[in-house]
């Protein structure tokens, strides 16, 4: 079966390959051939070869050949050479005992905007979870993300900022996200404010201008999902990666563990939040919680929400109260409250304490994840999918098309 996909792969890819050569001979192009000594299973080495014209590559025949030989498969780890593979130690043993693929799960991840961990960390994870189901589930993933074109163009640049429906939104990547959190919380001053915005949160700001202002007044707030990704797109721009609260909190509680800053976590139901607490103990058992209070409060017991967390001395308050409220309560309590970093989280208590299941890894891969919270909460969600999300749509749709009208910058005002 190897020998025949590979085989006809080659026939289906070579004529483009002996066109492009053509062509290049006619224009008196330079000719140069690209060779690579590659690390394959169980330290086999192979030479990897490709064609270039004017040091540009053209049609790779030779991944396919290889394919077909045995030394790569479909899908495994990205292909390094020997060296690199010896310095990584460990990690780079474990990427060995699998064959390197063409379809690579970092470059799926990165597709879908979740590749929040290095590429290493990630093929490692690959190897270790390794099956036929593991295997079937990214090449659906791959196949998604081809005949949807979800990623769009490879884009020549990425803004670090830009509006969205009125609302400046920060268009960086995880890992910058989180040091943005981490040298506020390093720092001397108070009162750093965060948020994510999902498409959601967008159609909310056009009605609500309290919350398109309280947003505003944030120091970062982060692009959330596929819908906000994709009118991102339309518009011209790249979104670096899908920086929502939920995948952050594990990674934020990873490093809080090292650097010792204390949580409190404000929102959803009592009984949500002790599961959280006694969750988060186990799983970080060095994860210093300051305090953990209920969503579930009136305007007469506000102040006192505020003295149980300023005498906790918390280094950062997570609300998790929903959008608005969340935003808006920070915004206006921001200024009594003794805390470096405050952050709006949404329904991320929910998640974590296991109140409410979360869409596995593949289903996230392919964007699908509000397809899952549909299916899990179909009263709750129903509205905010079926209705407000394909509005959404179509109010980006109409700005793009408007921008390119208009032939101005890309604006999602």
């Amino acid at each position: 079966m190897r020998m025949i996909i590979g085989y006809s792969v080659l026939l289906l890819i070579l004529p483009r390959l002996i066109l492009q050569c053509v062509i290049g001979a006619c224009r008196e192009h330079k000719f140069s051939i690209f060779q690579q000594e590659l690390a394959g299973r169980e330290c086999q080495t192979f030479i990897y070869r490709r064609l270039m014209i004017r040091n540009r590559p053209l049609t790779d025949i030779d991944k396919w050949f290889h394919y077909a030989q045995g030394r790569l498969d479909l899908i495994g780890p990205k292909p390094l050479e020997l060296t690199q593979v010896l310095r990584m130690g460990r990690a780079g043993n474990a990427r060995l005992q699998v064959r390197p693929g063409i379809i690579q799960p970092y470059r799926l991840k990165q597709r879908s905007g979740i590749a929040f961990e290095d590429e290493n960390s990630i093929s490692r994870d690959f190897v270790v979870e390794d099956s036929y189901m593991r295997r079937c589930q990214l090449m659906l993933t791959f196949l998604v993300q081809k005949i949807t074109n979800i990623r769009g163009k490879e884009p020549n640049r990425t803004r670090k900022s830009f509006d969205l429906f009125g609302v400046a939104m920060k268009n960086v990547s995880m890992r910058d996200a989180l040091s943005n959190i981490e040298r506020d919380l390093s720092s001397e001053s108070l009162r750093h404010k965060y948020a994510f915005v999902n498409a959601d949160c967008a159609n909310k700001c056009l009605t609500d201008v309290t919350y398109r202002e309280t947003l505003n007044a944030f120091e970062g707030v982060f692009l959330d999902g596929v819908g906000v990704r994709i009118a991102a797109k339309w518009h011209g721009e790249n979104v670096a990666h899908n920086v929502n609260g939920t995948d952050m909190f594990p990674l934020l509680c990873k490093r809080l563990s090292v650097t010792g800053h204390r949580i409190f976590l404000l929102g959803a139901k009592e009984s949500v939040v002790k599961k959280l607490q006694e969750r988060l103990t186990k799983i970080y058992p060095d994860l210093q919680i300051a305090g953990a209070s209920s969503g579930y409060f009136s305007e007469a017991e506000n102040e006192g929400i505020i003295r149980k967390i300023n005498s906790s001395t918390t280094d950062i308050l997570l609300v998790a109260m929903g959008a608005p409220r969340q935003e808006k309560w920070i915004l206006n309590n921001i200024k009594r409250l003794d805390v470096k970093v405050a952050i709006g989280v949404g329904g991320l208590f929910d998640f974590y304490s296991g109140s409410i299941s979360r869409a596995p890894i593949w289903v996230r891969e392919l964007s699908l994840e509000w397809a899952w919270r549909l299916a899990v909460q179909p009263l709750d969600k129903g509205r905010r999918y079926l209705i407000n999300a394909p509005l959404f749509m179509v109010r980006a749709a109409k700005s793009a098309l408007l921008q390119n009208k208009q032939n101005l910058k890309p604006n999602l005002v």
